[in-house]
């Protein structure tokens, strides 16, 4: 009986324990939540990632105006097409899976080094060019260059 009763004890130490595990978890998420930032993708697992940014591209009209937190390595292509400069962002996929890469713009030309390592945040969005239509876009509201 006394075996029992400890087991049982034990077992309600640790049902409290994970308890205030979660509620540490809901007040990060609250934190996060108040910060301004919708889709913080640095965070997620790579598939959780994978799975949510093939949802933006596919169904871009539901994140429209979504601040999205996202890392990765910057790099500038000149669009014949377009006739400018496109600012590309590949985006870090640790499981070597999927790569995809994020358009963003920003008011200055002050841009980081090709393949830098960057942080960026910035305002979901979609813009008509040309014959293309529905792109997708950041607009930069904070870049931070990681290397």
């Amino acid at each position: 009986m006394k075996k029992f009763s400890l087991i049982l004890i034990l077992c309600m130490l640790l049902t409290l324990a994970v308890g205030c595990d979660e509620d540490d978890d809901l007040l990060r998420r609250g934190t996060r939540e108040s910060s301004g930032i919708d889709y913080d993708l640095t965070s997620y697992t790579s598939q959780i990632a994978t799975a949510t940014m093939t949802d933006m591209f596919e169904n871009p009209d539901k994140y429209v105006g979504k601040v999205v937190k996202v890392r990765g390595t910057y790099f500038p292509v000149f669009v014949e097409e377009v006739d400018r400069d496109v600012h590309y962002l590949q985006v870090d996929d640790e499981s070597g899976c999927c790569v995809q890469y994020f358009e963003f713009k920003q008011s200055s030309d002050d841009f980081p080094d090709e393949e830098a390592k960057i942080e960026l945040i910035g305002t979901f969005g979609l813009y008509d060019d040309g014959e293309y239509t529905e792109m997708v876009y950041l607009a930069v509201k904070d870049l931070i260059i990681l290397t």
